[in-house]
């Protein structure tokens, strides 16, 4: 296994994780997020990460993770997730993803949704001149959730800073004008589902009223990301059915298609109405009656 350069962390035992290790962690991501004397140029909310250096640590942490991630050595890597499931980790991870990615929303782009999708404003409009410190945030909550999944224990400490709440902030976030944005807040919400079981119903319903309100503005940005979203949740649904499954076929993905833009979500919706089919026959009734499926 490779450390970034500079570190100094020493290997474990098989006991687990040394309080040295932590020690070490934890500074490395507090030098990441250091603020500096703040110039009448810069407000307290002004981006942390748009001093170079910390992106570069950022940059190199976000690489140790992926390293121990990756390695074959299971003590390391179970190593690594105790010290990522220490309080003082875990304040500061989160409290980076809080300050750098929830800020408020640009407003979405203004379009009249009766002229049609502007397939230009697709996945390739990129909106953020500051990407790169954006990105690194994303590339970080991304692999602290892959490493925490592979144990139980973390899952538990995790409820006390996933709530719907949160998952609710990356839901907003897909709807970015940025189509980079899009991908990642889909990919971190997609792994928050995966994750903490009890968030499953809440996040669902979260994106049928999303899906509601397409229906009747059609106006989102990342609708055919949710959709996509949609596709792997279904995949994973268990047979039989169970009703409220069924349900959110008939009352959420079936009057999707009345929408007038139908081109711009008929691949993933349709491969969603598929899904459902595929685990139960009877779906197909569902749509019968409708055209376009």
């Amino acid at each position: 296994m490779h450390y970034c350069q500079g570190d100094e962390t020493k290997r474990k035992d098989n006991s687990g994780s040394s309080p040295t290790m932590l020690a070490n962690f934890h500074m490395k991501l507090l030098k990441c997020i250091e603020r500096k004397e703040e110039s009448p140029k810069h407000s307290a909310s002004s981006r942390l990460l748009d001093y170079e250096p910390a992106l570069d640590k950022m940059q190199d942490l976000i690489q140790l993770l992926q390293n121990v991630g990756n390695d074959e050595n299971d003590a390391e890597r179970q190593g690594l997730v105790k010290v990522l499931s220490d309080e003082k980790v875990l304040q500061s991870v989160f409290g980076i993803i809080d300050e750098q990615v929830f800020r408020i929303p640009l407003p979405p782009k203004k379009q009249d949704h009766l002229e049609g999708y502007d397939d230009d404003y697709g996945r390739d409009n990129f909106v953020y001149q500051d990407w790169k410190s954006l990105q690194v945030c994303y590339e970080l909550l991304l692999q602290f959730l892959r490493l925490l999944a592979q144990t139980l224990e973390s899952k538990g400490i995790l409820k006390n800073y996933i709530d719907i709440k949160f998952a609710s902030k990356l839901l907003e976030r897909i709807n970015s004008e940025d189509g980079r944005e899009r991908e990642y807040s889909k990919l971190a919400l997609t792994q928050v589902y995966v994750l903490l079981i009890r968030l499953r119903t809440p996040i669902r319903r979260k994106i049928a009223m999303v899906f509601h309100e397409y229906i009747q503005t059609e106006r989102h940005n990342g609708i055919e990301y949710l959709l996509e979203m949609l596709g792997s949740i279904i995949s994973g649904f268990v047979i039989p059915l169970k009703e409220d499954h069924k349900k959110y076929l008939q009352h959420v993905l079936i009057p999707m298609h009345k929408v007038r833009n139908f081109e711009r979500i008929q691949q993933p919706l349709l491969y969603c109405i598929a899904r459902f089919i595929e685990k139960e026959p009877s779906c197909a009734s569902c749509g019968q009656n409708l055209t376009c499926i």
